[in-house]
């Protein structure tokens, strides 16, 4: 398996055209599109040319929301009270580009104890590589699972 880590590029595996949320909007927007989305992260953009800024995690997200405050989704909690998605992203974002190796990600991602790289390409995010899209990749080039009558 390592070889076709090697030889597969992370473009080939990549979650295409992800969501993404502008630093300057509120917490609680980013919870809710997190939330219908069914996905633990964001990219975060800013500046007139929204290019990366940041990332934030469904968990970073909750964390920021003040203590107390109900959270019924976008524009309905006290908007004063919330802060902005800038105050709960890591600005720290480690990228790849869609023509890295798949290993290389994999690697990056277990060197920065994190789940998932956005995509950059010429600097404008083109997708987002997850550690369940590899578990997805590798998963496909296992034998089918037994049952439990194979095991007698």
């Amino acid at each position: 398996m390592p070889t076709i880590m090697l030889e597969t590029k992370v473009g080939e595996v990549m979650s295409k055209a992800p969501a993404s949320i502008d630093q300057g909007l509120k917490v609680d927007v980013a919870i809710e599109l997190m939330q219908q989305r069914g996905i633990r992260r964001l990219p975060v953009v800013g500046g007139s040319d929204q290019q990366l800024v940041g990332i934030v995690t469904l968990e970073d997200a909750r964390r920021v929301m003040p203590a107390g405050t109900p959270f019924y989704g976008a524009g309905q909690a006290a908007q004063a009270e919330i802060p902005d998605v800038r105050r709960a992203m890591s600005s720290r974002v480690v990228t790849v580009g869609p023509e890295d190796s798949l290993a290389m990600a994999a690697q990056l991602m277990v060197h920065h104890k994190i789940g998932a790289l956005p995509v950059l390409e010429q600097g404008a995010i083109v997708g987002i590589i997850t550690e369940s899209d590899i578990f997805k990749f590798v998963a496909r080039g296992l034998p089918p699972l037994q049952t439990e009558s194979d095991f007698g």
